[in-house]
């Protein structure tokens, strides 16, 4: 996922927690992608370690910070497949 669309990610967090705490709901945490390595039958989105940690690093949690939303971001679950890359061997 290129930087343009990271960003608007990041944005959408952002609007999402806002309108459910305009809402009266407030959201304790997020996850950006849960199981971020798993491919499946049907519509997925794979990161690999290194776009989640950019993703949650230069553009989700600074936009949090930005905006002042509250809530915490968690990685989500993350499998074995997560430290391994189809080269080599990470873990």
């Amino acid at each position: 996922m290129e930087r343009p669309s990271r960003m608007r990610l990041a944005l959408y967090f952002t609007k999402y927690v806002q309108a459910y705490k305009a809402a009266g709901i407030n959201i304790g945490m997020v996850m950006p992608q849960n199981e971020p390595t798993v491919s499946s039958n049907y519509t997925s989105c794979q990161w690999s370690g290194e776009q989640l940690a950019k993703f949650v690093g230069y553009q989700l949690g600074p936009r949090f910070k930005q905006d002042h939303v509250g809530s915490q971001i968690y990685l989500g679950a993350l499998m074995l497949s997560m430290y391994q890359h189809p080269d080599k061997e990470i873990l």
